[in-house]
C-alpha cells in the first residue's frame, strides 16, 4: 500500500506546476494549489493519530490510499478551482497514509534498528517515485493533452492500494487501544510533545522539498533544458535514494541520531547550490544524486529520534505530530517558493531555500546534549 500510494504522489509532484501552468496558472497560484495538500494533511494528521491509536492501524493506511486514488479522479476536469479541492483531499489521503505507516514502524522496529527500518520503509517509497516521477515527465512530453493518463494511473495506484490493502491483518496491538481518557483530555492526547524537537527539524528539511520538486520541471523549461532533463533528475533522485538506503542499513543506527541529521542537512546544502548554479544536464542530474544522499541520511536519522522519543504507550499520536512536520514544511515551503519566485526569479529561490537548512544545524548545536544522552 505504501509504494502504491507512493506512486500516486510520485506521478502527480512534478506535473502539476505544469498542469496548472498550461491553465493559465503563475507560479505563486503554483504555491499556493500545493499549499491546499499540505494544509488539510497537516491540520487533520493529530486525529489521524488519534484514529490509528484507538481503532487499526492497517484500517488507516487502507483508507489513507482510497482518498489519495479518488482524489486523482478529480484532476481529469482541468478547472484550476478544482486543483485546489482535490489537492485539499488529497491531503486527508496522505495524512493517512503516513501517520499509519509511521505508527506500523513503530510497532515492529527492534530499538537498535529503527534508523535502518526507517530507511527500508523509505527505499520503497523512493523506488515508487524512481519509477513514476519519469514515467509521468514521459507521458506529458508527448503531447499537451496528456496529463489525463497520468491522472488515470494515480487514481488507479491509490484505488488499487485499497483494494490490495483489504486482507492486510492488523499489526501488533497498539498499547493505547482501548484507553478510556475523559473527554477533556482526549483532544490533547492527539499531540505528543515528547517529540517536537524531531517535529521542528523536519519542518526544516521540507521547507525546501518543494523547490528541489514540485518546481524542478518548471525551473528546466526556464533555463532552456529540454523536459526529458526533468525526467533524468527524477530518475536519478529516486535510484539514488533506494540504492544508497540499501547500502546504509544499520550503518546510521551505529551513530549519534544529531550527528546524523546534521551530515544530512550538510549534504542537500550542497544540493541546493549545485541546482542553483545547474547550467548543463549532467550538473542537473549530479544535484539530484547529492540531494538523494543527503535526504535520505536526514530523514532516516529523524524517523529514528522520532521514535526514540516517543511515548511507547501513544505511538499513533507521536509519530501524527512529527509527520505533521511533513506538510508544515512542505506547505510553507511551496508558498513561500512560488512568492519568491514572482518577486525575485528561480535562482534567487534557491539559494533562500539554504536558510532552513542554517537554521536546522543551529537546532541540533544547541540539542547536541540532549540528542548525546538520548541515544
Amino acid at each position: 500500500m505504501t509504494f502504491l500510494g507512493y506512486a500516486h504522489q510520485g506521478l502527480l509532484q512534478p506535473i502539476l506546476p505544469l498542469y496548472l501552468k498550461s491553465l493559465g496558472g503563475s507560479e505563486l497560484l503554483i504555491g499556493f494549489a500545493l499549499a491546499a495538500f499540505s494544509a488539510t494533511s497537516f491540520t487533520l494528521r493529530p486525529m489521524v493519530g488519534f484514529l490509528t491509536d484507538e481503532w487499526r492501524v492497517a484500517g488507516v493506511l487502507a483508507l489513507g490510499v482510497l482518498v489519495l486514488g479518488v482524489g486523482g479522479l478529480a484532476l481529469l476536469v482541468p478547472w484550476i478551482w478544482l486543483v485546489f479541492v482535490s489537492n485539499a483531499f488529497r491531503g486527508i489521503g496522505w495524512a493517512a497514509l503516513n501517520t499509519a505507516g509511521g505508527t506500523l514502524l513503530a510497532h515492529i522496529a527492534p530499538p537498535t534498528r529503527r534508523a535502518e527500518a526507517a530507511g527500508y520503509l523509505n527505499m520503497f517509497q523512493s523506488a515508487a517515485q524512481a519509477v513514476s516521477s519519469p514515467l509521468a515527465l514521459w507521458i506529458v512530453g508527448l503531447g499537451a493533452a496528456n496529463f489525463n493518463p497520468v491522472f488515470l494511473l494515480a487514481a488507479i495506484s491509490g484505488i488499487g492500494g485499497a483494494v490490495l490493502g483489504r486482507g492486510m491483518r492488523e499489526p501488533v496491538q497498539a498499547p493505547a487501544r482501548g484507553l478510556a481518557l475523559p473527554d477533556a483530555r482526549r483532544f490533547a492526547s492527539m499531540f505528543d510533545r515528547d517529540v517536537l524537537l524531531p517535529f521542528a527539524l523536519q519542518a526544516c528539511l521540507l521547507l525546501s522539498f518543494p523547490a528541489l520538486t514540485s518546481f524542478v520541471a518548471l525551473y528546466v523549461e526556464r533555463i532552456g533544458l529540454t523536459p526529458a532533463s526533468a525526467a533524468w533528475y527524477f530518475l536519478a533522485n529516486g535510484l539514488t535514494a533506494v540504492l544508497i538506503r540499501f547500502i546504509l542499513g544499520r550503518a546510521v543506527d551505529r551513530f549519534n541520531r544529531g550527528l546524523t541529521s546534521a551530515v544530512g542537512f550538510v549534504i542537500i546544502s550542497i544540493s541546493i547550490v549545485q541546482l542553483a548554479l545547474v547550467s548543463s544536464e549532467v550538473q542537473l542530474v549530479a544535484s539530484a544524486v547529492v540531494y538523494a544522499i543527503g535526504y535520505a541520511i536526514c530523514s532516516s536519522g529523524l524517523t529514528a529520534m522520532a521514535i526514540d522519543m516517543a511515548n511507547p504507550l501513544r505511538r499513533g499520536a507521536a509519530m501524527a505530530t512529527y509527520s505533521m512536520a511533513n506538510q508544515l514544511g512542505a506547505g510553507l515551503g511551496a508558498a513561500i517558493a512560488g512568492a519568491v519566485i514572482e518577486a525575485a526569479g528561480y535562482r534567487t529561490m534557491y539559494f533562500a531555500a539554504l536558510l532552513p537548512g542554517v537554521v536546522a544545524l543551529a537546532g541540533l548545536w544547541l540539542a547536541r546534549r540532549r540528542l548525546s544522552t538520548s541515544s
